[in-house]
């Protein structure tokens, strides 16, 4: 089993550093806030680790999704309006048998590279940099993608796409699966997300014929 225990936004101002976090225990987690209290930020943040943006319909690593508050300029106790020099965005995953990661991904800097920190079951740290985007699946040194599948234990599918040819499946192919996120999608139905899966997949689904 997979767990995400942490959530960070975090980075420098011009008038010194800011940080948010959010840390999650096991089991289902339901999470309620007013407006702006950092809810979709949160969610956004996960999706921007896994280096799965392509799913909002942005290309690759394009940091727009995220807030002014932590690309341009934010509200600091007694700074109003200060502004954001770099800021990134960490989650951590945990392994049921002991192994954790931390991804780390700039959001005002260098989005092109993920800052992994794994830790084996005894707790001993390696770091390294993946690639976000480019060849995140063909570099089996450094590719995200290719990382993440290996670590979560998942095994690598080739589907046939709409143009014909064969291509892998990626994380972002697999997301809008489990990941919706409600102020894009207002009153989405069951059919309206099956359609989103596949417009994100690009992948030819085949009917049975009985």
């Amino acid at each position: 089993m997979i767990q995400l225990t942490n959530v960070e936004i975090c980075g420098e101002s011009d008038v010194g550093p800011f940080k948010g976090a959010l840390t999650l225990s096991a089991g289902l987690q339901v999470i309620s806030a007013h407006n702006s209290y950092g809810k979709s930020l949160a969610a956004r943040a996960v999706a921007w680790c896994l280096g799965i943006e392509p799913l909002f319909g942005l290309p690759d690593n394009d940091p727009t999704f995220f807030p002014l508050a932590v690309r341009e300029e934010l509200d600091l106790e007694g700074h109003p309006s200060a502004r954001v020099l770099t800021s990134q965005a960490s989650i951590d995953l945990a392994h049921s048998d002991g192994r954790r990661i931390r991804l780390s991904r700039q959001i005002k800097g260098d989005p092109s590279v993920v800052r992994l920190e794994e830790y084996d079951a005894g707790g001993t740290p390696r770091t390294s940099r993946l690639h976000s985007r480019r060849q995140a699946m063909q570099d089996e040194h450094a590719g995200l993608q290719r990382f993440l599948y290996e670590w979560l234990g998942w095994p690598r599918a080739q589907v046939a796409t709409f143009k014909g040819p064969i291509a892998e499946v990626y994380l972002e192919n697999l997301a809008p699966l489990f990941y919706v996120e409600q102020d894009r999608h207002p009153g989405a139905s069951d059919q309206s997300l099956r359609s989103a899966a596949d417009c994100t997949s690009r992948c030819r689904v085949l009917s049975r014929r009985h």
